[in-house]
């Protein structure tokens, strides 16, 4: 049975560094709560890039509510990593001496893949999270602002490389629980984002190919960000031109504007440009990658605020109503 988007747990968004993918992610968490949904944003690391835009500090490894059922959590791997060895060792003192030996922290620091299996380890943890007496699920939906393309790959790549290592042991029943959520169409999907450039476009075509080929975690979407639309369409373009080429009309503009038609008419010509090239760029989207392809306008802002999440929120929203995998 096809499934919206938003019918599924966790979301999983990434796209190359400077694409605007925590903007995307923070306007899909918004637009999965404007649907009535309990949707939990996670950010990984130690930079929080969405608290200012709520005007609230956001600590580390602790829920925080921004606005009614829109919650926020930051994973700190070695957070997580002491949480995980209180759950097991079930002395607190003892996980505590363990993470602050140095001869311990030198060896977490050059093990490669216990942040990202700890860090993914959490999110199927919270995935997990039950409340009240029938056990119905804290979050309805989870997004996770994923690390960029390269290390993005890698992250998600770290528990099939732990199953192919370890054959038997808690971690690897673990990890074969974390996979399992990777890898569920009705559960998980991954979202691409990037720009109308030749760049980001190529670094979402990678990422798309990397998920069906060796991540084969299910693909959801490509979403274009800041996509320029041509200044008018077919009905007002006729009307465009006719100003354009009515040399009377363009007299009295030279004469209105304190800098005369010029400006108007390279900003015009520019816009034009920008808009040809974002269209080019969303045709390669659809050759290669196909799917749901969502687009995000270019927002006339000189800083990104909540107003402006709402904006984009509501166009995914528009955009995802109906389209189902």
């Amino acid at each position: 049975m096809a499934k919206l988007i938003f019918d599924r747990r966790l979301l999983l968004v990434t796209g190359k560094g400077g694409v605007g993918k925590t903007t995307i992610a923070l306007a899909l968490a918004v637009a999965g709560r404007d649907r009535g949904l309990k949707v939990l944003l996670v950010q990984l690391g130690k930079v929080d890039h969405v608290g200012p835009l709520f005007g609230a500090h956001i600590p580390l490894y602790k829920d925080l509510q921004l606005e009614p059922n829109l919650h926020t959590l930051t994973i700190e791997p070695y957070l997580a990593l002491h949480e995980y060895l209180v759950g097991q060792i079930k002395l607190q003192f003892v996980a505590d001496w363990f993470l602050e030996n140095r001869v311990i922290q030198y060896l977490t620091q050059a093990a490669p893949g216990w942040r990202e299996l700890i860090t993914i380890g959490k999110i199927w943890q919270v995935s997990e999270l039950t409340v009240g007496y029938n056990k119905r699920r804290k979050y309805d939906l989870i997004v996770v602002d994923a690390p960029a393309t390269g290390h993005g790959i890698s992250f998600l790549r770290v528990p099939s490389i732990i199953l192919n290592t370890l054959k038997f042991g808690p971690v690897r029943q673990h990890t074969l629980a974390v996979q399992k959520l990777l890898l569920d169409p009705d559960r998980t999907l991954l979202i691409g984002v990037t720009l109308p450039e030749e760049m980001a476009v190529n670094e979402v075509i990678e990422i798309h190919q990397a998920a069906r080929k060796i991540l084969q975690i299910p693909y959801g979407a490509t979403v274009v960000n800041s996509f320029t639309r041509p200044l008018a369409d077919r009905a007002v373009k006729p009307n465009l031109n006719k100003l354009l080429t009515d040399e009377k009309a363009l007299e009295a503009l030279n004469r209105a504007m304190p800098a005369g038609k010029a400006p108007l008419l390279e900003a015009l010509r520019l816009r034009e440009v920008k808009a040809e090239l974002a269209q080019r760029y969303l045709e390669q989207v659809r050759d290669q990658i196909g799917g749901n392809v969502l687009t995000v306008p270019r927002l006339p802002l000189a800083e990104l605020d909540r107003e402006a999440i709402g904006k984009i929120a509501a166009v995914l929203n528009e955009q995802i109503e109906g389209r189902k995998l």
